[in-house]
């Protein structure tokens, strides 16, 4: 998502200036995950990497952000409905159940590639190693 994308969405939510002008400094990836098969699907972030050309990107953590939220004064109301439109940090995913959300990364002009482990089967038996390159942070 752009930076004004991004404005304009939480803009709409009622949130202040400052935390607008806070979220336009990160990068957005917008992820949908829905599972078409017959076993489950086991989300857990903590086994998403990424990585660009510098080293590895740091994404921003649920409890970063609540940090960050109370340095500012943001009220609980608006800290709430941000912490929604986030992608759930584990999930296990049941035939035909989808989720999405927001994975947030600091800002970078470089591209970057996405590493991510997905566990599948009821005791997580099977691992799948997915790849995605040359991810860029939108601009406006």
């Amino acid at each position: 998502r752009t930076p004004d994308q991004i404005a304009a969405f939480y803009t709409g939510r009622g949130f202040p200036k400052f935390a607008l002008e806070e979220l336009r400094q990160t990068c957005f990836i917008t992820v949908g995950l829905r599972n078409k098969g017959k076993q489950i699907v086991w989300l857990d972030l903590s086994n998403w990497e990424f990585q660009s050309a510098d080293g590895e990107i740091k994404r921003y953590l649920r409890s970063d952000w609540k940090r960050r939220w109370k340095e500012l004064g943001l009220k609980k109301r608006f800290q709430s409905t941000f912490r929604w439109t986030l992608m759930p940090e584990q999930l296990d995913f049941r035939p035909f159940e989808g989720e999405g959300g927001n994975v947030i990364l600091p800002r970078t002009n470089k591209p970057f590639n996405m590493t991510a482990t997905i566990a599948v089967g009821k005791n997580k038996e099977k691992k799948y190693l997915v790849k995605i390159e040359n991810i860029t942070c939108a601009k406006d």
